[in-house]
């Protein structure tokens, strides 16, 4: 699923529904708190305290008949970088074809490097 995402990841301020996440909740871990959401046309990306959740949605829309997830555990990332386009004026993070995030400015892209360098550690 993550590896067939083409498009970036851009920060989502949508707050998540009730049965979005009645279906997401049973697959988080003790503690676990989500921190940071994104999407695409083909998944939404969760930064928890603990790892990075994918789920697949169409069109950039939740479907409960069709759920799927992905794990990636912050321990298993092997590299990361924050690069700013002057052109768009935007950050991102994790600048691989499939997995860039990309965020609004640079305090942003900050803390959310700081993060995912704590977790991973």
């Amino acid at each position: 699923m993550i590896g067939l995402s083409n498009s970036s990841f851009y920060e989502s301020n949508e707050a998540l529904d009730n049965k979005y996440l009645s279906n997401l909740s049973p697959y988080f871990l003790k503690n676990e708190k989500i921190f940071k959401s994104f999407k695409n046309f083909d998944c939404f990306a969760h930064f928890t305290n603990k790892r990075i959740i994918f789920t697949y949605c169409n069109g950039g829309r939740f479907n409960p008949s069709h759920f799927e997830i992905e794990f990636l555990p912050y321990r298993s990332i092997q590299r990361f970088s924050a690069l700013f386009d002057d052109k768009l004026s935007h950050y991102s993070i994790f600048d691989i074809p499939v997995l860039n995030f990309i965020l609004p400015d640079k305090a942003t892209a900050a803390t959310l490097s700081e993060a995912v360098s704590e977790f991973s550690a």
